[in-house]
């Protein structure tokens, strides 16, 4: 169970949630139009550390071109 107070178990939950967003963007189809970037580093995050290229550039083409200019975070991926 998770203990409110402590800020690791806090940072887990938000994570969790955050790489659940993700999964919902690498099933969907066409442009991303609404997302949250902190969710799309998240995802990143774990697919690199899972050496899971591919849905990194799967997720990378559905975005818009701009935000991945404009994201130093995310160009490392």
């Amino acid at each position: 169970m998770p203990d409110p107070a402590r800020q690791e178990d806090l940072d887990r939950l938000r994570e969790r949630s955050l790489l659940r967003e993700f999964g919902e963007y690498v099933e969907g189809k066409g442009r991303l139009r609404t997302f949250r970037t902190e969710a799309v580093r998240a995802g990143f995050k774990r697919a690199w550390a899972d050496r899971d290229y591919r849905t990194i550039v799967r997720v990378a083409e559905r975005l818009p071109p701009s935000v991945l200019q404009e994201d130093a975070g995310l160009l490392l991926y």
